[in-house]
């Protein structure tokens, strides 16, 4: 047999006992931990200890300039400590807005690599501008945690306020 003609089945066999080694029935990973901190789990699978250390008293919409009229909500930031992580429990932190009847939040996912203090952004919104008049409006922040506890999807609300948003016009 010529090497021409080896070549290609030798590489068909090196091929096919690779996947036999490393398939899903076998304990062998060939693949590289690309980020240890992702874990093995999807997010909101898992636990960890979440202490809320601040929540915003006030937020702000603010009306553009330019002629676009739209309303930008500036909401600050909420500060918690995250410890003891198993697996990626997730926080969401939220403004719910009950006038404008609008709910505004982001999600974050905690792992081991994530422990301390984190700040939760709650994301660019705007408003429409014949939704919003200038004054003052109450809403609810909030910060929501969800994991697992015995074996179980739990969703917790660890602490939530009610605070002004001011609208004003630019």
């Amino acid at each position: 047999m010529d090497i021409a003609r080896a070549a290609p089945l030798a590489v068909v066999a090196v091929v096919a006992l690779t996947a036999l080694v490393s398939g899903p029935a076998t304990p062998l990973d060939l693949t590289p931990d690309t980020n240890p901190c992702d874990g093995d789990v999807r997010a909101q699978v898992g636990n960890a200890t979440i202490e809320v250390r601040s929540l915003p008293e006030r937020a702000t919409l603010t009306q553009a300039g330019y002629g676009a009229r739209v309303w930008s909500l500036s909401v600050p930031q909420a500060v918690v400590n995250v410890s003891d992580v198993d697996g990626r429990p997730a926080l969401s932190y939220r403004i719910f807005i009950p006038d404008l009847g609008r709910q505004v939040g982001s999600r974050t996912v905690v792992s081991r690599c994530t422990t301390g203090r984190l700040s939760l952004a709650v994301g660019d919104s705007t408003f429409d501008p014949d939704a919003v008049r200038p004054g003052a409006y109450n809403a609810t922040v909030s910060v929501v945690y969800r994991g697992t506890d015995a074996g179980g999807q739990v969703e917790r609300t660890l602490a939530e306020r009610t605070i002004t948003v001011v609208a004003e016009e630019s």
